[in-house]
Parts: C-alpha cells; sequence; structure tokens
C-alpha cells in the first residue's frame, strides 16, 4: 500500500518553527509514560510492546526529544520540529484562531494515531516512529507553553528569575524541567530527607501522595469503528489543546487579564510578528539583559507545583485512554499484531539473563 505517503502526510504536517522546543524534560516526559504504563489495559500494553519491543514506554517517550539534532528528522524537506507545538493566540480557541498551521501537534497526533489503527498499510519501522511520536505529543500538550500564544515562542523568550540574586532563566525551560524538580521536592521521603530524582519514584511517590489524581477515572474513546474513534479523539485533543492554552495564561507571572495584546506589555519577553522566519517586531528588544529578566512572585512555585502534577498526571491518563482505544481499533482491524504478553518479556528477559551471563 501507500505506506511512504501515507506516512509522510500523517507525521509530516505542522506549526511554526519555534526554538528549544523540549515540553517537559526526560524526566517530565518519562512521568507521562509511566502514568500511561501503570493505567493502560492489559491487553494495551501487550499492543505497545508489540511495537516497541520490551522498551519501557516511559523511555521511548524521549525518543522525539533526542533525534530532533538528527539531519533525518531536522532537514528543511523532512522537519518533525513542528510536531511538538500547537498554537492557539491569546484570546482566542483551537477552532477560532486566524491562523491554522497545517504541520503541528494536533496533526501530529491525528497522523499518527491513523498509521496505528490501521496498521497494515505501514512498516514496522513506521509504526514504531508513530508510536513513540503519539507518546511524546500527548505529554508536549500537556505543559501549557507548548500551546504558544504565537509571539514568544512558547515563553523561550520570556527571561525571569526565581530570586533575586539567581541567574536568569527562560520560562519555558523553567516549565520543563525545573518545576519538575521542585514537585520532587514535595514528595521527598521523610525517613531520609531525600527527593525523587527518577521516574520509578515519581510514580511511587504519586501513587501514595496523588492517589485520588493517579487512580481517576479514564475516558473511554468511541471504538465502533475507524471514523467514530478518529472524531471522538479530534474533539478530545482539541479540548486538552484549549486546556492547555487557558492554562498558559496564568502561569505568566504578570495579571494581564487575557487581554490579547498582552505579549506587547511583557518587557522581559521579545516576541516576533513571524516566528518561522524569526522576524522580530519593530517595538520588541533585540536583546535582553539579565537586569530585564522578571523576578517571579515568591509564591511561584508553591503556587504552580500542584498544576504541573495535574498536567502530567492528566497527560498520563489521556495517553493510557488514547492507546487503548487505538489497541482496540488495531485489534479489529487484524493490524499485523505482534502482541508481547507478560509471559512472552518475562520468557525474552531470562533467555537474555542466560545468554549473557559470564561463561569461562
Amino acid at each position: 500500500m501507500k505506506s511512504k505517503v501515507i506516512f509522510g502526510l500523517a507525521l509530516s504536517i505542522a506549526l511554526a518553527k519555534s526554538p528549544s522546543a523540549q515540553a517537559w524534560g526526560d524526566l517530565g516526559h518519562q512521568i507521562v509514560g509511566a502514568v500511561a504504563e501503570a493505567r493502560m489495559l492489559p491487553e494495551t500494553r501487550d499492543f505497545v510492546r508489540g511495537i516497541l519491543g520490551i522498551e519501557p514506554v516511559a523511555i521511548a517517550a524521549n525518543w522525539p526529544d533526542h533525534v530532533r539534532d538528527d539531519a533525518r528528522f531536522s532537514h528543511k524537506d523532512s522537519d518533525f520540529a513542528p510536531f511538538h507545538f500547537s498554537e492557539i493566540p491569546t484570546g482566542f480557541s483551537f477552532t477560532t484562531r486566524l491562523t491554522k498551521n497545517a504541520k503541528d501537534a494536533y496533526s501530529a497526533l491525528i497522523g499518527a494515531s491513523k498509521i496505528l489503527v490501521q496498521g497494515s498499510g505501514a512498516t514496522n519501522e513506521e509504526k514504531l516512529i508513530a508510536l513513540r511520536y503519539l507518546i511524546h505529543v500527548v505529554g508536549d500538550i500537556h505543559q501549557p507553553l507548548h500551546v504558544g500564544n504565537g509571539f514568544d515562542r512558547g515563553g523561550n523568550e520570556c527571561h525571569i528569575k526565581l530570586k533575586p540574586k539567581t541567574k536568569p532563566e527562560n520560562l519555558h525551560k523553567l516549565w520543563d524541567t525545573n518545576l519538575v524538580l521542585k514537585l520532587g521536592d514535595t514528595y521527598k521521603n521523610p525517613e531520609n530527607g531525600k527527593s525523587p530524582r527518577y521516574y520509578p519514584q515519581f510514580i511511587s511517590a504519586m501513587k501514595m501522595k496523588a492517589s485520588t489524581k493517579f487512580n481517576a477515572e479514564k475516558l473511554v474513546f468511541e471504538t465502533k469503528d475507524d471514523a467514530s474513534f478518529s472524531a471522538d479523539f479530534s474533539k478530545s485533543l482539541i479540548g486538552w489543546l484549549d486546556q492547555s492554552a487557558k492554562y498558559r495564561e496564568t502561569i505568566y507571572p504578570d495579571d494581564l487579564n487575557g487581554n490579547p495584546e498582552a505579549y506587547k506589555m511583557r518587557n522581559y519577553c521579545r516576541w516576533y510578528i513571524d516566528q518561522e522566519k524569526g522576524t522580530l517586531s519593530d517595538t520588541s528588544a533585540t536583546s535582553i539583559k539579565d537586569a530585564d529578566a522578571k523576578l517571579l512572585p515568591t509564591d511561584y512555585v508553591t503556587k504552580n507545583v500542584p498544576l504541573v502534577e495535574s498536567r502530567l498526571i492528566d497527560g498520563g491518563l489521556h495517553l493510557a485512554a488514547v492507546l487503548d482505544a487505538i489497541a482496540i481499533r488495531a485489534k479489529a482491524n487484524n493490524a499485523n499484531l505482534n502482541l508481547i504478553t507478560d509471559e512472552k518479556q518475562d520468557a525474552i528477559l531470562k533467555r537474555l539473563l542466560l545468554e549473557m551471563k559470564y561463561h569461562d
């Protein structure tokens, strides 16, 4: 079949480029993937392993960020970078925005889901890449600054400080990594005073300290046929994007009441009239000095860490629900399934251990 064409259309559709594109750092993406793996149905886990092998979902979640410097994924004719973002300008929703990008996070997720559901028209390599992008990008869109306002490159151009004498950083990086680590500090082990730093430790802490969120009822997508699933997924996806855009408006360190021109009032942010071409506005500072960085309110971290926790867990639950539905439709389509059950995984690992032992 036309697998190459299908894949190219599905995973090459995209938004204006933004630099420094990681949404959630490695740890955040791993947490989203691990939440999903813990909450997906057993048969979904078998389906996912049939594509990934026994690679954990948490590890697959980081792959799309790690290949961004590989020329095969960054050449101008095959640039995958735009799949990590969508744009919803302040004052608009996903459906009312004036500029609709043909290549963005929304298009990547819709396209990747079709590849996995229909399966028979795609090679194993294409399904592997599609699944990794689906896992990753669902996590991306739950980081509020990955649904950008269209002007400051998802907060990458906004310079902030947590404390007066600290080195400035950008708002996007704060949300990608630093606030995830701050969340870990709230999970500190009372016996040894240590904070979790690896995703299995976060998952264990979440199960205990955020059990209501972690064990919340999952969405159930319509799965009677491919068309009904696609429509239901699209509707939910738009809702998740709109929700992230609303959260985005609350996490800038100023209160501009959703003013569509707010970006012009933030003198700690550069803003662009064309992000793709890198064209700065005439009134935007070409450089921002350390002294111009915005000092965050003293309660900024404590106020926003609960939101970080919610977005990570919600991302994992939504990912689990999507993968559950995809596995159901793929089975209905008999999409060249190669299921790896727990028993088969255990057998693979035992054989590896046996063969890799030291032999004199």
